[in-house]
């Protein structure tokens, strides 16, 4: 009998490991991923640069002659990558009528991480 219960026991012990396990989702499509790898390709020359000067830097939003801060040029963009790491991948309010694409927000996090380089 108490080997019956033992067997029953490690049984449902194991049915309870088995079903714990399997989640299928994988963390880093759901929260953004922090592999330093996956930011190779966040060059200014070709992803950051494009981004900011069709979507930021346009007239009448952030161009020379605005109230805004004047986007561009790496050295203003560097200048201002905190903020635009609040206003466009943090609270999501910028650009208002054109909004950033889910790789064009990690892209931007990626050079804005590794320190804005001229790359």
């Amino acid at each position: 009998m108490t080997i019956k219960k033992n067997a029953v026991a490690t049984l449902i012990v194991l049915m309870i490991l088995g079903v714990s396990s399997c989640y299928y989702d994988k963390a880093d499509l759901l929260y953004g991923s922090n592999n330093p790898s996956d930011c190779t390709t966040a060059k200014y020359s070709t992803v950051i640069h494009p981004i900011i000067t069709s979507k930021c830097a346009t007239s009448g939003c952030h161009d020379a002659g605005n109230t805004s801060p004047e986007l561009g040029t790496h050295a203003l963009d560097s200048a201002s990558s905190v903020r635009i790491n609040v206003r466009a991948c943090v609270q999501k309010t910028m650009p208002p009528s054109n909004p950033l694409s889910a790789s064009e927000v990690t892209s931007l996090q990626c050079w804005i991480n590794a320190g804005a380089p001229n790359n």
